[in-house]
């Protein structure tokens, strides 16, 4: 019984240090770069298809390409679909917001054509080809920029606001802190509540 408990105990502990950040706090490096901070876990079947399949709206090449790795390379595939998928996640997100929406179907074009430039150029055989490929991509990555950077902005907005609504709320419970405190032990003791602690 104490050898199947312990077992379990250093399981669960194995299992959270895999996704505990370093206690320095710095950056972990993991298999998708810089920063991984969780392993590298298949996404659900349903969300890769999905996934691929508002990738081949862009780039049918890429999706190809994708397919193939998936075969010869499972965790490089895994990886860039997960980086993919943080991205789609983004392009969601920012298409929910009333100024973002304006960009946000261009920033998903240009950064899955980014990809697949990444990946003919990869493929090139001539240094020609690479050359041109490369100019693109230059295109393709000023224009990107420009638009993160709007997105960027927009997360700012989203966060002054909320930080303002918070400063607020804090004004608000000193403006009430006798009577916050007097609901708390009503609350604690039984005789109830309004106000949270």
């Amino acid at each position: 019984m104490v050898k199947k408990t312990l077992l379990v105990a250093v399981a669960i502990l194995f299992a959270v240090s895999l996704y505990a950040q370093p206690p320095h706090g710095g950056k972990r490096w993991g298999p998708i770069g810089q920063g991984a901070v969780r392993p590298m876990r298949p996404l659900p079947p349903e969300v890769e298809k999905k996934l691929l399949n508002e990738v081949g709206k862009v780039s049918p090449y890429l999706v190809g390409k994708l397919k193939k790795l998936k075969e010869e390379n499972p965790m490089l595939y895994r990886g860039i679909l997960i980086k993919t998928e943080v991205g789609y996640r983004w392009w969601q997100r920012l298409k929910k917001d009333h100024e973002g929406k304006k960009f946000a179907d261009e920033l998903w074009k240009l950064s899955i054509k980014e990809r697949e430039l990444a990946v003919k150029y990869h493929d090139a055989t001539s240094d020609k080809e690479r050359s041109k490929i490369r100019k693109l991509l230059e295109k393709i990555d000023y224009n990107l920029f420009d638009l993160r950077q709007k997105a960027r902005k927009i997360t700012i907005k989203k966060l002054e606001e909320k930080l303002k609504q918070i400063k607020e709320d804090l004004k608000d419970r000193e403006e009430h802190k006798e009577e916050i405190i007097k609901q708390h032990i009503d609350q604690i003791t039984g005789q109830g509540r309004r106000w949270r602690w």
